[in-house]
């Protein structure tokens, strides 16, 4: 019999609507696939879970806020600078943000952007650099993740 497709419970918060250039849109999306397989490997039942942009998203926030002092400061000056560039066709990802973290992002914006104020580190640039700085890392983790095991 086919494993079953679940959906996921509705996330409670705002929704926000940010903007990824292609390089990173296609981080995102390998990212929730290699989420989505994690999540149907490690379910009791074995359901299948489909990949999700937002899901992910949401992920990265919190591991890049925790791992946030793991990248050099003149890594994030860098990447700052490249993360305010604009110019390049964007692509939206809406997702509902949780008021918890909302704060985390606006933390992490702040704390880079005392690293250089003459850069306009925004909220969308903030979670950009987020998926430039960590996302590589943050689908690493995701890949080792053990699978539990069911009885």
């Amino acid at each position: 019999m086919p494993a079953k497709k679940v959906g996921r419970p509705a996330v409670p918060g705002t929704q926000t609507t940010f903007r990824f250039p292609p390089e990173h849109y296609d981080l995102i999306r390998s990212g929730a696939d290699i989420q989505a397989t994690y999540l149907s490997r490690s379910h009791p039942k074995g359901h299948q879970f489909s990949p999700s942009n937002a899901l992910w998203l949401r992920g990265l926030i919190d591991y890049s806020y925790r791992n946030r002092k793991g990248i050099p400061p003149d890594v994030i000056k860098k990447a700052m600078l490249e993360v305010t560039g604009g110019g390049e066709e964007m692509t939206s990802v809406t997702l509902i943000l949780p008021e918890e973290q909302r704060v985390m992002l606006r933390k992490y914006e702040c704390a880079c952007q005392a690293l250089n104020w003459k850069v306009d580190l925004h909220r969308n640039a903030a979670i950009n650099l987020m998926v430039k700085t960590h996302s590589r890392a943050f689908n690493e983790a995701l890949r080792l993740c053990p699978s539990p095991q069911h009885s």
